[in-house]
């Protein structure tokens, strides 16, 4: 009962704002699908509106808008092996992506960080916003607590991760939070993974790639699967999965990943890649990194293209 009201509320909301805006216009069934969005419930985004996103695009009406986020930064660089660091690994990635993009003229990718630092429009978002985002985010949570304790959404433990520091999971949710704002359909999170006590006997214990995508009771889940199932089509051809418990199912659904959403923060389809575990042979020699650095951007690019085509 406490769900409905909240979903009556937000539709209401919807509509004062349309009444009282100076440039009045009806309030459409997708306008409020939009706002319950984050609710629970309703899906955010779907493979047929991404894919007809794409379909007009051709047609030269608008782009499909694809955010680039490269995981890490220099002050939060994530894992590190011989001195070469996670945070370089996934802003080079990210660089070589953004290229691939350019090919077609149906994207508008942003890549949110390169060699510079973070996308200056980011930045200033973050900067002015910080308190609307962490009063979002405690209110999504609120939300969430109170479905688990009616039942209506189940608590489910998946792969174990490293928990984010507060200022790092700020960052997160202010980029879903962007992201929302500025409608992008699609979010690609990049990384390189790693396991607890690693140590120089053990390092070869995992290896692989995997997929993460959002849980399947938030509201990006279908069309994130979607996505999530071309890029493991590509992503399988050319490397071995991840043999991780858990992780070794390639495409993994996760409920605490900020990136793809946690407590459905996110509206866009959204997938984190695990390019690699950071020691594998490949990326230990500057003409390994960059040769495997250009396949992972172009094996994500055409992952990308066989899901829209």
């Amino acid at each position: 009962m406490k769900i409905i009201l909240i979903i009556l509320a937000v539709v209401l909301c919807v509509s004062a704002l349309a009444l009282a805006s100076d440039n009045f216009q009806y309030v459409s069934f997708d306008d409020v699908r939009r706002a319950v969005a984050g609710v629970f419930f309703v899906d955010s985004i779907t493979e047929g509106e991404l894919k007809e996103a794409y379909a007009k695009a051709l047609r030269g009406e608008g782009k499909v808008k694809i955010l680039i986020v490269p995981g890490h930064d220099d002050v939060s660089w994530g894992t590190e092996y011989n001195g070469i660091r996670e945070a370089d690994l996934t802003m080079r990635v990210g660089e070589a992506l953004s290229a691939q993009f350019v090919k077609n003229p149906a994207y508008e990718a942003v890549l949110l960080r390169d060699r510079n630092g973070h996308l200056p429009a980011f930045e200033k978002y973050f900067t002015e916003h910080i308190d609307a985002v962490r009063a979002e985010v405690v209110a999504k949570k609120s939300i969430m607590k109170d479905l688990l304790a009616a039942g209506s959404v189940e608590r489910l433990e998946g792969v174990q991760h490293n928990k984010a520091a507060l200022g790092v999971a700020l960052r997160l949710y202010a980029i879903n939070q962007w992201a929302n704002e500025n409608n992008f359909q699609l979010v690609l999170h990049l990384h390189f993974n790693d396991f607890g006590g690693r140590t120089a006997r053990n390092m070869h214990q995992y290896n692989g790639f995997a997929l993460y995508v959002p849980d399947g009771q938030y509201s990006n889940a279908k069309a994130s699967y979607a996505v999530g199932e071309a890029l493991f089509a590509e992503f399988s051809s050319m490397f071995q999965k991840s043999n991780l418990p858990k992780e070794d199912a390639g495409i993994v659904p996760d409920q605490s990943l900020i990136a793809v959403g946690a407590y459905n923060t996110l509206n866009a389809a959204s997938v984190l890649i695990e390019y690699a575990y950071i020691y594998e042979a490949p990326l230990r020699t500057p003409a390994g990194r960059k040769e495997a650095i250009e396949r992972f951007a172009d094996t994500t690019f055409r992952g990308v293209e066989q899901f829209f085509k």
